[in-house]
């Protein structure tokens, strides 16, 4: 959310627009789809991206965060925990 944010404030989106995004993104690889493309409709993209320039743990992150809504994920939650710190902060250093 906030490299949305401070991406399509910097271009001079009213507050309120940019609101309105974030919210009607709704799921999170919608949501990852805004920051990473500015497009929500690319969401088949979002996976491969954070793969290829993020590296494979922190996909691996973004995928058991995604699933993790729906089923238990095996392994160790620690792991999970500080790989999905590290997928935030890449995220928020997107320009």
């Amino acid at each position: 959310m906030e490299a949305v944010r401070r991406r399509r404030l910097g271009r001079g989106e009213a507050h309120a627009e940019v609101e309105r995004a974030l919210a009607g993104a709704g799921r999170l690889t919608r949501l990852a789809a805004l920051a990473l493309f500015d497009d929500v409709e690319r969401g088949g993209d979002v996976l491969g991206r954070v793969n290829r320039e993020a590296g494979p743990p922190l996909a691996d992150a973004f995928r058991q965060c995604n699933e993790g809504a729906h089923e238990v994920q095996p392994g160790a939650p620690v792991d999970l925990v500080r790989h999905a710190g590290k997928l935030a902060a890449w995220l928020r250093s997107l320009k």
